[in-house]
Protein backbone atom coordinates (compact mmCIF):
# COMPACT_ATOMS: atom_id res chain seq x y z
CA UNK A 1 0.00 0.00 0.00
CA UNK A 2 2.91 2.42 0.64
CA UNK A 3 3.81 1.93 -2.94
CA UNK A 4 0.75 2.92 -4.01
CA UNK A 5 0.54 5.98 -1.78
CA UNK A 6 4.00 6.73 -3.45
CA UNK A 7 2.24 6.19 -6.86
CA UNK A 8 -0.37 8.79 -5.97
CA UNK A 9 2.43 11.53 -5.57
CA UNK A 10 3.67 10.59 -8.92
CA UNK A 11 0.11 11.24 -10.50
CA UNK A 12 -0.71 14.49 -9.14
CA UNK A 13 3.03 15.60 -10.85
CA UNK A 14 1.80 14.07 -13.92
CA UNK A 15 -1.18 15.81 -13.92
CA UNK A 16 0.27 19.34 -12.98
CA UNK A 17 2.62 18.96 -15.91
CA UNK A 18 2.26 16.23 -17.85
CA UNK A 19 -1.18 17.25 -19.62
CA UNK A 20 0.53 20.52 -21.21
CA UNK A 21 1.94 17.73 -23.47
CA UNK A 22 -1.22 16.47 -24.51
CA UNK A 23 -2.07 16.74 -28.33
CA UNK A 24 -5.82 15.18 -27.24
CA UNK A 25 -7.03 17.51 -24.59
CA UNK A 26 -10.89 17.95 -24.00
CA UNK A 27 -12.88 17.93 -20.81
CA UNK A 28 -15.28 15.17 -20.31
CA UNK A 29 -19.03 17.04 -19.84
CA UNK A 30 -22.48 15.10 -19.45
CA UNK A 31 -23.24 16.03 -22.57
CA UNK A 32 -20.07 15.10 -24.15
CA UNK A 33 -16.66 16.14 -24.83
CA UNK A 34 -15.52 19.50 -24.82
CA UNK A 35 -12.84 21.99 -25.60
CA UNK A 36 -12.66 24.60 -23.17
CA UNK A 37 -11.15 28.25 -23.80
CA UNK A 38 -8.48 29.86 -21.23
CA UNK A 39 -10.65 32.81 -20.80
CA UNK A 40 -13.59 30.57 -19.70
CA UNK A 41 -15.11 31.02 -15.97
CA UNK A 42 -15.35 28.19 -14.37
CA UNK A 43 -16.66 26.98 -11.16
CA UNK A 44 -14.48 24.17 -10.02
CA UNK A 45 -16.30 22.77 -6.66
CA UNK A 46 -20.20 22.93 -6.19
CA UNK A 47 -23.31 20.92 -5.30
CA UNK A 48 -26.65 21.02 -6.85
CA UNK A 49 -27.90 18.29 -4.81
CA UNK A 50 -26.85 16.28 -1.94
CA UNK A 51 -28.35 13.43 0.15
CA UNK A 52 -26.42 13.09 3.47
CA UNK A 53 -28.49 9.90 4.45
CA UNK A 54 -25.61 7.60 4.42
CA UNK A 55 -25.17 4.67 2.02
CA UNK A 56 -26.97 2.17 3.77
CA UNK A 57 -30.38 4.35 3.65
CA UNK A 58 -30.07 6.42 -0.02
CA UNK A 59 -32.74 6.17 -2.52
CA UNK A 60 -32.91 8.21 -5.54
CA UNK A 61 -36.75 7.95 -6.00
CA UNK A 62 -36.87 10.09 -2.42
CA UNK A 63 -36.10 13.23 -4.97
CA UNK A 64 -38.08 14.17 -7.95
CA UNK A 65 -36.12 15.82 -11.24
CA UNK A 66 -38.45 18.58 -11.77
CA UNK A 67 -39.40 20.03 -8.45
CA UNK A 68 -35.03 19.89 -8.16
CA UNK A 69 -34.79 21.76 -11.48
CA UNK A 70 -37.61 23.90 -10.45
CA UNK A 71 -35.94 25.19 -7.37
CA UNK A 72 -32.13 25.29 -8.90
CA UNK A 73 -33.10 26.73 -12.20
CA UNK A 74 -33.31 30.34 -11.15
CA UNK A 75 -29.50 30.16 -9.35
CA UNK A 76 -28.08 28.28 -12.68
CA UNK A 77 -29.65 31.26 -14.99
CA UNK A 78 -28.01 33.35 -12.67
CA UNK A 79 -24.47 32.35 -12.82
CA UNK A 80 -24.98 32.42 -16.96
CA UNK A 81 -25.89 36.03 -16.33
CA UNK A 82 -22.12 36.19 -14.48
CA UNK A 83 -20.56 34.57 -17.80
CA UNK A 84 -19.31 31.15 -15.99
CA UNK A 85 -19.45 27.92 -18.45
CA UNK A 86 -17.95 25.33 -16.47
CA UNK A 87 -19.89 23.59 -13.08
CA UNK A 88 -17.69 20.84 -11.32
CA UNK A 89 -20.27 18.85 -9.88
CA UNK A 90 -18.11 17.41 -6.87
CA UNK A 91 -21.18 15.17 -5.45
CA UNK A 92 -19.76 11.46 -5.18
CA UNK A 93 -21.50 8.06 -5.89
CA UNK A 94 -23.92 7.56 -2.78
CA UNK A 95 -24.34 10.93 -1.44
CA UNK A 96 -26.37 11.76 -4.36
CA UNK A 97 -24.96 11.64 -7.55
CA UNK A 98 -27.80 12.11 -9.89
CA UNK A 99 -26.06 12.16 -13.21
CA UNK A 100 -29.25 11.66 -15.39
CA UNK A 101 -30.59 15.05 -13.43
CA UNK A 102 -27.31 16.98 -14.28
CA UNK A 103 -27.72 16.06 -17.68
CA UNK A 104 -31.38 17.54 -18.12
CA UNK A 105 -30.34 20.76 -15.86
CA UNK A 106 -27.45 21.19 -18.74
CA UNK A 107 -29.57 20.66 -22.02
CA UNK A 108 -31.69 23.16 -20.39
CA UNK A 109 -29.28 25.80 -19.39
CA UNK A 110 -26.35 25.43 -21.80
CA UNK A 111 -24.44 24.82 -18.60
CA UNK A 112 -21.42 22.56 -19.62
CA UNK A 113 -21.65 20.82 -16.41
CA UNK A 114 -18.82 18.05 -15.20
CA UNK A 115 -20.14 15.08 -12.54
CA UNK A 116 -17.44 12.59 -11.20
CA UNK A 117 -16.34 8.38 -10.43
CA UNK A 118 -15.01 7.63 -6.77
CA UNK A 119 -15.92 6.98 -3.57
CA UNK A 120 -16.42 9.67 0.16
CA UNK A 121 -14.56 8.07 2.46
CA UNK A 122 -14.86 11.11 5.33
CA UNK A 123 -17.44 11.10 8.20
CA UNK A 124 -16.20 7.82 9.19
CA UNK A 125 -16.83 5.99 5.95
CA UNK A 126 -20.95 6.57 6.24
CA UNK A 127 -20.99 7.11 2.55
CA UNK A 128 -19.22 3.59 1.61
CA UNK A 129 -21.17 0.90 0.24
CA UNK A 130 -20.35 -2.45 1.35
CA UNK A 131 -19.08 -3.87 -1.41
CA UNK A 132 -16.31 -1.60 -1.16
CA UNK A 133 -15.32 -3.43 1.92
CA UNK A 134 -14.50 -6.46 -0.33
CA UNK A 135 -12.98 -4.97 -3.27
CA UNK A 136 -9.29 -4.54 -3.17
CA UNK A 137 -8.38 -0.73 -4.95
CA UNK A 138 -7.40 -2.71 -8.10
CA UNK A 139 -11.25 -3.86 -8.46
CA UNK A 140 -13.06 -0.57 -7.27
CA UNK A 141 -10.63 1.08 -10.19
CA UNK A 142 -12.01 -1.20 -12.78
CA UNK A 143 -14.78 -0.01 -11.60
CA UNK A 144 -14.49 3.62 -12.03
CA UNK A 145 -12.67 2.83 -15.49
CA UNK A 146 -15.68 1.10 -16.18
CA UNK A 147 -17.70 4.37 -15.55
CA UNK A 148 -15.53 6.31 -18.06
CA UNK A 149 -15.21 4.09 -21.07
CA UNK A 150 -18.93 3.11 -20.36
CA UNK A 151 -21.22 5.28 -19.00
CA UNK A 152 -22.20 5.76 -15.42
CA UNK A 153 -25.24 3.21 -14.03
CA UNK A 154 -26.13 2.43 -17.97
CA UNK A 155 -26.21 5.48 -19.15
CA UNK A 156 -23.94 7.24 -21.67
CA UNK A 157 -23.37 10.12 -19.05
CA UNK A 158 -19.20 9.65 -18.57
CA UNK A 159 -17.48 11.23 -15.34
CA UNK A 160 -14.69 14.15 -16.05
CA UNK A 161 -12.67 13.26 -13.09
CA UNK A 162 -12.39 11.34 -9.76
CA UNK A 163 -13.87 12.66 -6.56
CA UNK A 164 -12.72 10.66 -3.37
CA UNK A 165 -12.01 11.82 0.45
CA UNK A 166 -10.58 10.70 3.33
CA UNK A 167 -10.71 11.86 7.22
CA UNK A 168 -8.08 13.98 8.28
CA UNK A 169 -5.33 12.40 10.13
CA UNK A 170 -1.73 11.92 10.26
CA UNK A 171 -2.27 8.28 9.19
CA UNK A 172 -5.32 7.23 6.59
CA UNK A 173 -8.10 4.40 7.80
CA UNK A 174 -7.30 1.13 5.51
CA UNK A 175 -10.42 2.01 3.44
CA UNK A 176 -8.99 5.48 2.88
CA UNK A 177 -6.07 4.31 1.76
CA UNK A 178 -7.80 2.13 -0.78
CA UNK A 179 -9.97 4.45 -1.61
CA UNK A 180 -6.12 6.70 -2.80
CA UNK A 181 -4.85 3.65 -4.74
CA UNK A 182 -7.91 2.81 -6.54
CA UNK A 183 -8.10 7.01 -7.42
CA UNK A 184 -4.27 6.79 -8.39
CA UNK A 185 -4.93 3.70 -10.87
CA UNK A 186 -8.03 4.91 -12.12
CA UNK A 187 -5.92 8.44 -13.28
CA UNK A 188 -2.92 6.12 -14.68
CA UNK A 189 -5.57 4.62 -16.93
CA UNK A 190 -7.91 7.25 -17.75
CA UNK A 191 -6.20 10.59 -17.44
CA UNK A 192 -9.18 11.91 -14.99
CA UNK A 193 -7.87 14.25 -12.45
CA UNK A 194 -8.02 13.52 -9.43
CA UNK A 195 -10.14 15.43 -6.40
CA UNK A 196 -9.54 14.64 -2.82
CA UNK A 197 -11.80 16.41 -0.13
CA UNK A 198 -9.44 16.19 2.90
CA UNK A 199 -10.95 18.01 5.44
CA UNK A 200 -7.97 19.84 7.60
CA UNK A 201 -4.66 20.19 5.37
CA UNK A 202 -2.95 17.14 7.40
CA UNK A 203 -4.98 15.18 5.17
CA UNK A 204 -3.13 15.43 2.56
CA UNK A 205 0.02 14.70 3.23
CA UNK A 206 -0.61 10.90 3.90
CA UNK A 207 -2.36 10.60 0.73
CA UNK A 208 1.28 11.88 -1.24
CA UNK A 209 3.15 8.84 0.76
CA UNK A 210 4.58 11.26 3.43
CA UNK A 211 3.74 10.19 6.66
CA UNK A 212 6.06 11.54 8.55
Amino acid sequence: MKNLLKLLFIVVLLALFGCSQSKDLYIQSVTGRQSPLPSDTWLSHEHILVDFIGADSINPDLWEHEKVIEEVLPYILKLKDHGVKYFVEATPNFLGRDVVLLEKISKQTGLKILTNTGLYGAVDNKYIPEYAYRKTAEELSEMWINEYENGIGGTSIKPGFIKISVDASDTLHSMHQKLVAAAALTHLKTGLTIASHTGEAKGLWPQLGNTT
